[in-house]
């Protein structure tokens, strides 16, 4: 990414510049950890990751969330740098081929989510057999 920010193609490009100055100059000079990675000993505690609920009421945001939580990815940017959410799930190994998803990739990606996320939410029965079927009808009707 240096070498590219730093070509004639990109010379005088302000947001090239700034990426450069901003991200990866400093993360190759390792001052990015030094600057948000505490190494005082109280500060050493294990991370809690804390996703806010996210429910297949909100069927753009659920779409993305499945992305994250069963996709397989290095960083945000594999998923986000697309055109559109079906090739942020091709990207995330979830699907095969974004124009013609078979239901079998529907199920199984819905069944990953049942083990993975619902199953563990603290919600009631009603909520979840509702939240169960806004799913499997949204995630069908999208692919």
């Amino acid at each position: 990414a240096v070498e590219f920010l730093t070509c004639k193609a990109a010379n005088g490009n302000i947001i090239a510049k700034q990426l450069l100055d901003e991200v990866f100059l400093p993360i190759a000079a390792g001052q990015l950890h030094k600057r948000f990675v505490s190494s005082l000993e109280r500060h050493k505690k294990p991370a809690i990751v804390v996703f806010s609920c996210i429910s297949p009421l909100q069927m753009s945001r659920f779409l993305f969330h499945l992305v994250y939580i069963i996709g397989s990815f290095e960083t945000e940017l594999d998923l986000l740098s697309v055109e559109d959410i079906r090739t942020s799930f091709v990207r995330a190994s979830l699907i095969s081929n974004e124009n013609n998803v078979p239901a079998e990739e529907v199920n199984s990606l819905l069944q990953s989510y049942v083990v993975k996320e619902l199953t563990f939410q603290s919600i009631g029965n009603i909520q979840l057999q509702r939240f169960l079927h806004l799913a499997i009808t949204g995630v069908r009707q999208f692919f």
